[in-house]
């Protein structure tokens, strides 16, 4: 196998594959579950696996797609659909009802270039009304799950007003807008805070118009997420876009970080003595600017990653996300469908992890606000300042920081079969 240092890699795959503390590395860990699941062979829960860019065979995977044994749905994105797709493709991805899926953002997108191509396999099953085809319908979902994607989908796409918000900054303070030179430190401040990650997706949106498709890769990952937990059911996402792997990683470590926030929430409410209790602070900044209210406390996690708060029972749900460019790159979640209890209350709640804090929420990090090195161990209980989305959606402003942060942790799990790189 070839040197970890030296494989090529997306950018999201190489944060995975880092060893860097700052970086978010936490290690390696030699725990396996019990019995691994069929075909998802050492995934563990809530595990995140993504390989380097390797050359891929074309007819092997439309031959897989084809098959479907695990009768996956296949969400489509926008850059699939291009004149050098292998039209076996699309063969194999119309020969079972609902087995194409097409969000309402990509499907905008798609409009013109199908229209130009009426003979598309794509397009002549959508104008016959094919089974193969299944139009993603918003106005159909219940309206607990249009919230819960109203928070996600909004959330997800914070990085790329990063940069709209630092020229903003410049302007609230200067009284004009930024010449040649400033933007350009703008720029780079962006790159500084946010890291290579959050910069590339800060520029795109910069660059992009704020038009109505403007968050397509962000709800091509939420519909696809959140229908593989709703439905228990696998799903894979096909796409030539290297960010929507982006926002497919992004969107997983909040779900699995807000999911085990939600059972802290519960385990604190059933046995609040087993915990040590302190109020926040109020007189520090990042505690003031981000939270309200005078009932706001920090307690100790019983263990950095909260696994003892994850049911024993549940139900596994592979959620695979190929990009299919001159190479190929895959990503893997185990998710598991109890975490439709988490889209759930998102939605009631029109944002929070929990309904069981009387408006409060529960956030089990502090990272990546600037509080004293004593209180970093401790999880926030406390009333969240939140940016109003809509009359029934608000962000907590912690939510925000995480989503722009780069320095998620993760560990490196052994031993390696070439999913995520050589030990």
């Amino acid at each position: 196998m070839e040197d970890w240092p030296a494989l090529r890699a997306t950018r999201t795959s190489r944060h995975l594959m880092g060893r860097s503390p700052k970086q978010g590395f936490d290690g390696f860990t030699m725990e396996l579950p019990p019995a691994p699941p069929p075909g998802m062979i050492l995934l563990q829960r809530l595990q995140v696996l993504a390989t380097p860019k390797r050359a891929y065979d074309i007819s092997e995977i439309c031959e897989n797609i084809a098959a479907n044994p695990e009768r996956a749905s296949f969400f489509c994105d926008t850059s699939l659909f291009d004149d050098r797709t292998d039209d076996r493709l699309w063969a194999a991805l119309l020969n079972e009802p609902g087995k194409l899926v097409i969000v309402p953002h990509v499907y905008e997108e798609l409009k013109p270039w199908l229209g130009r191509r009426p003979e598309h396999p794509v397009a002549k099953a959508i104008a016959a009304g094919d089974v193969g085809v299944r139009l993603f319908c918003f106005s159909g979902l219940a309206e607990w799950e249009q919230v819960a994607a109203e928070y996600y989908i909004n959330l997800l796409g914070t990085r790329k007003w990063l940069l709209h918000w630092g020229i903003e900054g410049f302007e609230r303070q200067h009284g004009r807008t930024p010449d040649a030179g400033e933007l350009r430190r703008i720029k780079a401040n962006v790159q500084r805070g946010f890291g290579e990650r959050g910069y590339l997706l800060a520029k795109k949106g910069f660059e992009a118009s704020k038009t109505p498709t403007f968050l397509t890769d962000e709800e091509l990952v939420y519909f696809a997420l959140a229908t593989a937990i709703t439905s228990g059911k696998k799903v894979e996402i096909l796409s030539k876009d290297e960010d929507v792997q982006e926002q497919f990683y992004k969107l997983q470590w909040l779900l699995d970080t807000q999911y085990r926030g939600m059972l802290l929430a519960d385990l604190y409410v059933r046995e609040s003595p087993r915990f040590n209790i302190r109020a926040m602070p109020m007189d520090v900044a990042a505690f003031k600017e981000h939270f309200q209210g005078e009932n706001n406390v920090l307690i100790d996690r019983p263990t950095s990653l909260l696994t003892e708060v994850l049911p024993e029972r549940y139900t596994f749900v592979p959620v695979v996300c190929h990009i299919l460019g001159e190479r190929q790159t895959l990503m893997v979640f185990g998710a598991e469908r109890e975490m439709t209890a988490l889209l759930r209350t998102k939605g009631v709640t029109g944002g929070l992890n929990t309904e069981r804090l009387n408006g409060r929420n529960c956030h089990i990090w502090l990272a990546p606000l600037h509080v004293p090195e004593e209180l970093r161990g401790y999880a926030a209980v406390a009333q969240d300042t939140r940016h109003q989305l809509s009359s029934r959606t608000g962000v907590p402003r912690l939510d925000i920081q995480q989503t722009a942060f780069t320095s998620e942790r993760f560990k490196h799990h052994l031993p390696d079969l070439g999913l995520s790189g050589r030990p």
